[in-house]
This record gives structure tokens, C-alpha cells and sequence, in this order.
């Protein structure tokens, strides 16, 4: 049986880009020991686990709506999500490192941006 290696996500919020255009979708891959090696490497024995798991997503995520993922921008987009959508990102990472990845994850019911 072949697991998937990442999976599909749908923020609360989303991030809102210079235009106003809101970005809810995208794809989180499995971490890798290696991410976690890199990021232990770049910034130190981090002491917030919360933080820890914002950097983990910043290397984990694939896609954000159309927007080019970089280096330089994805850190400043983590970082600027709204905190509900990095609960939920964090939920979806601990399935991924639990080994669950039930197909596409949609946002909690209730919590989508009018």
C-alpha cells in the first residue's frame, strides 16, 4: 500500500497577500528527521516547542494557494497566518508525525472568514 507522502489542507482564514487575495489551500509533506536536523542546526536548541512547530511547518510546506514559495518569503508567511490557521496546521503536523494522513484536511466547521 503506497502512503501518501503529503497532504492537502483548506486554512480557517488564509493568507491575504499585497493584492488582497486570500490563500486557504495547500499541501504540508511529511517532516523528515533531516528538517528537524536542519532546523536544530539554523536556530539552536529552540526552548518554545510552539515555536519549534512553526519552524517544522515553515520547511513542510509545499504549496499556498498560487502563491511561489521560497526561502526568503515562506518563514514570513508561516509566521503571518493567523493563529487559528497555525492551530490547525499543527494539528495536521501531529497526524503527519503520528502517521495518520486521512486524505485532505478541511477547516473546522464554523471558523471559515466571512
Amino acid at each position: 500500500m503506497n502512503r501518501p507522502r503529503s497532504i492537502e489542507f483548506e486554512l480557517p482564514f488564509g493568507f491575504e497577500d499585497e493584492e488582497g487575495n486570500i490563500h486557504r489551500q495547500g499541501r504540508l509533506r511529511i517532516p523528515t528527521q533531516k528538517d528537524l536536523t536542519v532546523v536544530l542546526k539554523i536556530y539552536g536548541d529552540v526552548q518554545n516547542p510552539a515555536y519549534l512547530e512553526t519552524l517544522m511547518l515553515v520547511r513542510i510546506l509545499e504549496s499556498l494557494g498560487n502563491i511561489e514559495l521560497d526561502a526568503d518569503n515562506r518563514q514570513q508567511i508561516v509566521e503571518s497566518l493567523p493563529l487559528p490557521d497555525i492551530e490547525y496546521l499543527n494539528s495536521i503536523y501531529q497526524k503527519l508525525l503520528s502517521g495518520h494522513s486521512a486524505g485532505p484536511a478541511s477547516a473546522p466547521t464554523g471558523s471559515k472568514r466571512e
